[in-house]
């Protein structure tokens, strides 16, 4: 409860929350709720399928399975030694495809966590995605099935950095077992790893690309090694 009470940020930044405790009748015991009121959830995909649609509007051409390599003045190389002519590139991948020299690569922090989607008969209020301040890092949010009988939840957690070694089934178990504290879980549906990949400071690459970025910072580099 100490640690919720630190958080001051969203104060800061103006957004609608305040500390409580047991808002949402929760069916586990909690020490105390920090809510942060009037978040938004999409879906991707959907997202994605907007902006298809304004982009056939706008007679843009749309290539799948097409996966690029290089750039070089204003025409893009795919793996394939395709040709694609372009005015204007937006590179919007996880980081940007043309790593210079690793460069973006060797910036990252490489973690590993954890999910289960799992039946349940214990129902959780809607709407709500909850990050757990425990041990586990326990995350737990609905997930919308309408072919299941029961409630559907997806448990997250037990996150941890690439350099750790963790065997993935036991920490699969060992997610189970948290999730089970929570809540009275049936079937566990689906099981996984997934690996994120994070800038030191946690925020995204974002502007304009400078291919001498490699050059100017190797010269820093060498600067400060002397």
């Amino acid at each position: 409860m100490e640690d919720l009470k630190k958080e001051e940020k969203y104060k800061e930044l103006s957004i609608d929350g305040h500390l409580t405790t047991n808002e949402h009748d929760l069916p586990f015991e909690t020490a105390g709720e920090l809510i942060m009121k009037n978040q938004a959830e999409f879906h991707p995909l959907k997202f994605l399928q907007g902006i298809i649609e304004v982009l056939e509007d706008l007679n843009v051409t749309i290539y799948e399975h097409t996966r690029a390599k290089s750039a070089d003045g204003n025409t893009l190389t795919t793996v394939n030694n395709h040709s694609i002519d372009f005015e204007y590139l937006i590179i919007a991948t996880h980081f940007p495809f043309l790593d210079i020299e690793n460069f973006y690569f060797n910036s990252f922090k490489i973690s590993y966590g954890y999910g289960l989607v799992a039946e349940t008969s214990t129902p959780i209020p809607e709407h709500l995605s909850m990050s757990g301040h425990d041990g586990a890092g326990l995350s737990i949010r609905n997930v919308v099935k309408p072919d299941s009988a029961l409630p559907v939840l997806l448990f997250g957690g037990l996150g941890h950095g690439s350099y750790e070694e963790n065997d993935m089934a036991m920490q699969l178990s060992k997610l189970e077992h948290y999730a089970g504290q929570k809540t009275a879980n049936k079937d566990t549906l689906y099981a996984y790893r997934a690996q994120d990949l994070m800038t030191a400071d946690s925020l995204p690459f974002i502007g304009h690309f400078i291919s001498r970025i490699s050059t100017i910072l190797s010269h820093q580099v060498s600067i400060n090694m002397v």
